[in-house]
């Protein structure tokens, strides 16, 4: 496709100084994809029920619809500093509702089996092991969700996937003792 001068156009140059997608954008995709189909299979069953699911039907496209032109517009914005912090509160507050999660699977573990109430002699076995493994091991906690991990010593940098949540982090796993 030609442009101005015979120059050629590309989605690069279109793109250019445009916001793109992010985590959130995904996310509202996600959304968008899942009450378009919800809206889909209403549609179907208003078939055969009757009408006025047609109209619930209708009124559920339209919500995904207007979520899908907001996705788009947020992708093609040039106002790159408020869609990074939309961006950005998006994902404080998913690390808030993960964090909760986290916390209540604490809680409802408090009992455990194994040294009573609240795990104490659980934590006291793992921290003896730290303490023997110190030699070996670097100890680090994510920094994501606060679950303690642990990395080789002598190994330089290494890019670490926590179990627990996924966040991927790159650290450094220190000097070996003795080297």
């Amino acid at each position: 496709m030609a442009g101005r001068g015979g120059k050629k156009f590309s989605m690069n140059d279109f793109m250019r100084g445009r916001y793109g997608m992010d985590e959130y954008g995904q996310r509202l995709c996600t959304i968008v994809i899942v009450i378009l189909i919800i809206s889909v299979i209403i549609n179907f069953a208003s078939k055969a029920v009757g009408s006025w699911l047609m109209y619930v039907g209708s009124a559920i496209n339209f919500v995904g619809l207007a979520l899908a032109v907001y996705a788009v517009y947020r992708s093609l914005s040039r106002n790159i500093s408020k869609r990074s912090a939309e961006n950005e509160h998006f994902l404080e507050r998913s690390r808030n509702s993960k964090r909760a999660n986290r916390g209540s699977n604490r809680a409802n573990n408090a009992g455990n089996a194994r040294g009573g109430f609240g795990g104490f002699g659980k934590r006291n076995a793992n921290a003896s092991r730290q303490a023997a493994d110190i030699d070996q091991y670097k100890y680090l906690c994510c920094s994501f969700c606060d679950q303690k991990m642990r990395v080789p010593r002598g190994r330089g940098k290494v890019a670490v996937t926590c179990p627990s949540c996924g966040e991927k982090t790159i650290v450094d796993s220190g000097e070996k003792p003795g080297a």
